[in-house]
């Protein structure tokens, strides 16, 4: 038996479970969903790329599951490294203090990218810059929350239909539960794509208090 034992043993996984712990998974925003998700990735040994220039924001301390109050106006990349190293010295982290710009766009450049950045011109980047790896996108306010894998071909008129579908309350407001369950099913779907399985092609929005999931149809722009 070893730590990952339990893990390896989920049929789902395939029969070479173990092989997840040679992928990269690159994490977009260390906010509340990007936090949430790569100690999700970290614990189950998958290396990681986090990106975020921000400092820990006293605000968002009730939906930040990785950092607590001592973490105040840190730098977010800095300590988020620490802290996943902490969990499992296995997973190999690498923090980028900065934001994705143009001439940083190839850290995206990885097995899989989740977009947790919350911003429309950081999704759109790194949409462009991505090349073949997939880029999952995620959101969440108030109890809603949404995700969409952008893979093999372009969203037709990306910009416009994700600001049509992506949840907001205008506010910033988020309860820590919609954080939660959005995080785990970008994981799942980042597990299905390290596992070579497919997976689902719709945006799918959920609502947490509701207990729903919607199916929204994604039409591609096959003009590459």
């Amino acid at each position: 038996m070893h730590k990952y034992s339990n893990n390896d043993a989920v049929a789902e996984l395939g029969d070479e479970p173990a092989d997840i712990r040679k992928k990269t998974v690159t994490v977009l925003g260390l906010g509340a969903l990007g936090t949430a998700v790569a100690e999700l990735l970290a614990r189950m040994g998958i290396n990681l790329r986090i990106i975020d220039k921000d400092r820990v924001n006293p605000e968002d301390l009730d939906k930040l599951s990785l950092f607590s109050e001592a973490y105040a106006s840190k730098f977010k990349a800095k300590e988020a490294k620490k802290l996943l190293e902490g969990i499992n010295k296995d997973a190999k982290i690498k923090a980028f203090h900065e934001e994705l710009m143009k001439n940083n766009a190839y850290l995206v450049e990885s097995d899989a990218v989740i977009d947790c950045s919350n911003d429309l011109d950081t999704t759109l980047l790194a949409d462009a810059a991505r090349k073949k790896t997939p880029l999952i996108y995620t959101r969440a306010a108030g109890v809603e929350g949404c995700l969409l894998v952008i893979d093999d071909l372009k969203v037709k008129n990306i910009t416009s239909f994700l600001e049509k579908c992506t949840p907001t309350t205008g506010d910033g407001a988020v309860v820590n539960t919609t954080i939660s369950l959005v995080a785990a099913l970008a994981v799942n779907k980042a597990l299905k794509i390290l596992t070579g399985q497919r997976h689902e092609k719709n945006l799918l929005l959920i609502n947490g208090w509701k207990f729903s999931i919607d199916k929204i149809p994604v039409r591609k722009d096959k003009k590459q």
